[in-house]
């Protein structure tokens, strides 16, 4: 890369998990050229996160969150901490470090493409944030969760409903769901974009 570039994520995951982590999880990337960017740029995703906390109080597609990288390193398979009710972390992911980070807000930062990933141009967000160098930004440091908190977050994880594979509830049918009700509660099972989601009802005579 000769222009530099921040690498930005689309996820359901909050500034508490990051303390948990040390960084934000888990994305299947090159590293090689995660490696090549300063910073991390987190962008709140649609759907909510099932367990742990997570879920960052804006509105979907802003870029809330910007850390300064320090290390790029492969998530263990099964580590326990990347449960995410259904299944154990699969090969290939990486956990992108960050030892400090500052709040940003930018509407709409997400484009419409379904890849979580993203390359954008440092001196395009430094402009959306009216500053000539990211480094200006208030950052200050990550802290680090306590054993006791990561293990709480392990815990909640492991007792989270599973995402995939789930029906709805008998009281659900019951009571009954309008359709943008059952696009969002299946974009949040199956964890894709509402936008994704579409329904059609078929009535035979």
């Amino acid at each position: 890369m000769t222009e530099k570039y921040v690498f930005a994520v689309h996820t359901a995951h909050g500034l508490q998990d990051f303390q948990v982590f040390g960084g934000t999880a888990k994305w299947r990337a090159d590293p090689h050229w995660v490696q090549q960017c300063r910073y991390v740029v987190c962008v709140k995703k649609n759907r909510v996160m099932q367990g742990g906390f997570g879920n960052p109080d804006v509105a979907p597609g802003t870029a809330f969150l910007i850390g300064r990288i320090t290390d790029v390193r492969e998530v263990a398979v099964g580590d326990a901490m990347f449960y995410m009710g259904d299944a154990y972390e699969t090969p290939g992911r990486f956990l992108v470090k960050f030892d400090s980070y500052a709040d940003i807000s930018i509407p709409d930062y997400w484009s419409r493409s379904r890849n979580p990933i993203a390359y954008r141009p440092e001196a395009e967000l430094a402009d959306m944030l009216s500053v000539s160098d990211l480094e200006m930004l208030d950052f200050r440091p990550l802290r680090k969760a306590s054993e006791e908190d990561a293990a709480s977050y392990v815990d909640q994880l492991q007792t989270a409903p599973p995402r995939r594979g789930r029906t709805m509830t008998s009281a659900s049918l019951q009571q009954g769901m309008t359709i943008p009700e059952a696009r969002q509660w299946l974009a949040q099972q199956f964890g894709v974009e509402l936008e994704q989601i579409e329904i059609k009802i078929t009535i035979r005579a």
